[in-house]
């Protein structure tokens, strides 16, 4: 954010800081072991702490992001930067409808921080530019003065007269007025293949099956089943729990959340479950995954009050009395009258 050496000055300190971080995720195995949420977080940190400590001289816009690459789920934070675009059977749309951050440098944005997630399908295009893409000059009115383009649809439109296609996309944009700033588009393809058929419920004897688990709970072909969709996954995970079976349960709660991230219920899910074991066994490795989950869920959806809850009694359950109290009162902030 700025002209001249002062932007360029900005591009060379976030592209730098970038770079270091990427180089170090290569590098380091725990840095490569880290869940998306967590690493967007460190990633976003990192850079903004740079730019904070230049006091308000230089911001930077930016859309960060992580693609799973098994199901297409991406993982990012958009800080004031022109909204990603998605075509998808031959129409064009954006993939947001508001600003959740302001600009690295700017101080509120630690405690506003939250990552959104959108599941791309196979075939679909993400298109993410700067403002060059909307910042056209359309003509000129009777005096003389520049009619610039405010319209972000406009961008829409040159994406699907385009047809999806990189280069056409910036022919499309030249032929629709004169460029006036910096233009730089980003485009990304989903290409898996995903062949594999979801479930959408249980037939009678596997549903008889489940309700048994206590004599089923080892029957190969009904996990793997039930491993086919949310509904079915959490009902055989609820059932595991009910006949005692919690060390199996969180076991495939876990196996279930590695192949379908995009669904955030069982993060808590696992968090819960993993409180839960660690009451029973005392096994520090359970309140870690009790915590990775819960945060993992608290990056995603900020306001949701049974996970705050449940994420400030692992914090408590830890000793970390100053983050269990910060918890707390983002709790009283929203629901002042929660018991």
């Amino acid at each position: 954010m700025g002209k001249s050496m002062q932007g360029a000055g900005g591009a060379l300190i976030l592209g730098s800081i970038f770079k270091a971080i990427v180089n170090r995720t290569q590098s380091r195995f725990s840095e490569r072991n880290q869940h998306p949420e967590h690493w967007l977080f460190s990633c976003f940190r990192e850079i903004h702490d740079a730019f904070i400590s230049l006091e308000g001289s230089m911001f930077a816009s930016a859309v960060v992001g992580l693609i799973d690459n098994e199901s297409g789920l991406l993982y990012y934070v958009n800080l004031e930067h022109p909204w990603i675009a998605l075509y998808r059977d031959a129409k064009a749309s954006f993939i947001e409808d508001d600003m959740h951050l302001r600009k690295f440098g700017v101080v509120e944005n630690v405690s506003q921080f939250s990552i959104k997630t959108f599941q791309m399908l196979p075939g679909d295009n993400l298109f993410s530019g700067t403002d060059g893409r909307d910042d056209l000059i359309l003509g000129y009115d009777e005096h003389g003065v520049r009619e610039i383009n405010h319209n972000e649809n406009l961008f829409l439109r040159n994406i699907e007269l385009a047809h999806g296609e990189l280069d056409l996309l910036v022919d499309s944009i030249n032929h629709s007025g004169t460029i006036t700033d910096d233009l730089s588009i980003l485009k990304i393809t989903f290409q898996k293949h995903i062949s594999e058929t979801i479930a959408t419920g249980y037939s009678d004897p596997e549903e008889e099956k489940v309700n048994n688990i206590k004599e089923n709970y080892r029957d190969e072909e009904l996990r793997a089943r039930s491993m086919q969709s949310p509904v079915m996954a959490r009902k055989y995970c609820e059932e595991l729990v009910k006949a005692g079976y919690k060390e199996i349960a969180l076991k495939y709660c876990l196996e279930y959340s590695e192949r379908a991230p995009q669904d955030a219920s069982f993060l808590y899910l696992a968090s819960y479950l993993s409180k839960v074991l660690f009451a029973g066994t005392r096994k520090k490795e359970h309140l870690i995954i009790a915590a990775d989950y819960a945060e993992r869920l608290y990056y995603r959806e900020k306001k949701n009050i049974r996970n705050l809850l449940n994420l400030a009694n692992i914090y408590q359950l830890f000793g970390k009395k100053e983050k269990t109290l910060a918890l707390l009162e983002e709790i009283f902030k929203i629901d002042p009258g929660n018991r």
